[in-house]
């Protein structure tokens, strides 16, 4: 069996440190993947968050499952919460890239020319901006035509925040950029509007198109882009976090003109998406490696930790120990899967799992860890927990009609049960 290994805090902090704070731009994204409840969040947000916003660092902080999970193992249960609103997720995605750009603007890092540079390398903007321009406008460049669309939406009107420690042109290409800015939103929601209908239609259909699902995503993509154009080591290093990103793939939304997140990221063939659809995947696609590789040796494993108690149940032949040994293993993931997998280890009652001989086997074989906020015993993964179900199965259905009434009676008469401690 493969040893699950343990990162101490501080060379985790070291590592992150030096990936967020001597780069100011990288080539994929860094993920941070790890059992629920061993600190990854708090890490990010008790430790490191601070220092990535000091000085030329700027770092947002989406938490896509944020509010969502009322128990620790809501979202680990069969009765998970509800799927996500897509619309909510876009919005908080939104928000805080457009606060960053917003802060890339005010140090003149992101301009107007940056703003057209970018939209006209991925979008077809000349009928928009003639549009918006209005009146007869005859051929004209595409950058003449912007530059008339910026004048015509009021970049020549003052600001309510003008700094006296900058000079007047510096303050110009400010406002200009500001209005750029929301030019290029109207222009993306003008192309929305126009493909309404045909995304209600691909909704309806149940179809994929390529060119429609990265359309939902235009804005974002946008913007990340103008912020990664414009990150520069020591004067702006923009980072992002995203947090339970998977909440993403599941979100569904009532709204006709957007496309549901799992077909966007299926379709999509981006640096970013690509490397998400792939750590998606290993997420779901990891049980049926982990079932052979590590979740089978590691049940024949426990069985051997446990074999060493069976002489308290005054069972010293081989065979009989080894008997008795998947007996209780197999009554004890069920007791756990009766608790949704979450019980609480200092409870008032703890002790009785705590001094369980089952408890101490799957924790040394790795199987098991003891979750530090909140307090609750759990498979390291939702891969595993997925395995510890399925090698029940597999034991039940594998059992002689001897052994399964064995286990049917040991279950009514003399079975475990830690239900009493779910609570919180």
């Amino acid at each position: 069996m493969a040893k699950w290994r343990t990162v101490p805090r501080p060379v985790m902090e070291t590592a992150l440190n030096t990936h967020a704070l001597r780069r100011h731009r990288v080539r994929h994204p860094l993920f941070l993947h790890g059992p629920r409840g061993s600190g990854k969040t708090s890490l990010i947000l008790h430790r490191l968050l601070d220092s990535w916003n000091v000085g030329p660092h700027i770092t947002g902080y989406v938490d896509f499952a944020a509010d969502r999970s009322p128990k620790p193992w809501a979202s680990w249960s069969a009765s998970a919460a509800p799927p996500a609103d897509l619309a909510d997720l876009r919005s908080r995605l939104e928000s805080c890239l457009e606060s960053m750009v917003d802060r890339g603007v005010r140090l003149g890092r992101i301009r107007s020319r940056d703003v057209f540079l970018a939209l006209r390398k991925r979008h077809g903007i000349d009928s928009a901006l003639r549009r918006i321009v209005g009146g007869d406008v005859k051929a004209s460049s595409l950058s003449t035509l912007w530059s008339r669309a910026v004048l015509a939406r009021g970049c020549g009107g003052g600001g309510d925040d003008d700094d006296a420690s900058t000079t007047m042109e510096e303050r110009a290409n400010v406002r200009e950029a500001g209005v750029s800015l929301r030019l290029a939103k109207e222009i993306i929601d003008m192309h929305s509007s126009w493909r309404a209908s045909a995304v209600a239609h691909l909704k309806r259909m149940g179809g994929v198109s390529t060119p429609l699902a990265h359309s939902s995503t235009d804005w974002p993509c946008l913007l990340l882009e103008l912020l990664s154009s414009a990150a520069g080591m020591g004067i702006f290093q923009p980072k992002l976090v995203l947090d339970n990103i998977e909440v993403l793939r599941k979100a569904t939304s009532t709204d006709e003109s957007m496309i549901p997140a799992g077909i966007v990221m299926e379709d999509s063939r981006g640096n970013i998406q690509d490397t998400v659809d792939a750590y998606l995947a290993y997420l779901q696609g990891v049980a049926d490696k982990d079932q052979v590789n590590v979740v089978n040796p590691a049940m024949e494993s426990a069985l051997v930790i446990l074999q060493k108690f069976a002489s308290d149940a005054r069972n010293e032949d081989p065979l009989v120990s080894l008997q008795w040994a998947k007996l209780q293993l197999m009554d004890y993931i069920q007791s756990l899967i009766k608790t949704g997998f979450g019980v609480n280890y200092l409870s008032d009652f703890s002790f009785e799992i705590l001094d369980d001989p089952a408890t101490v086997a799957m924790l040394e074989v790795g199987l098991l860890y003891a979750q530090r906020d909140r307090p609750y015993i759990r498979p390291i993964s939702r891969a595993i927990q997925r395995c510890l179900v399925r090698w029940l199965v597999q034991e039940q259905i594998q059992m002689s009609f001897k052994d399964s009434v064995r286990y049917r009676w040991h279950r009514i008469i003399r079975g475990r049960s830690y239900r009493h401690l779910m609570n919180e």
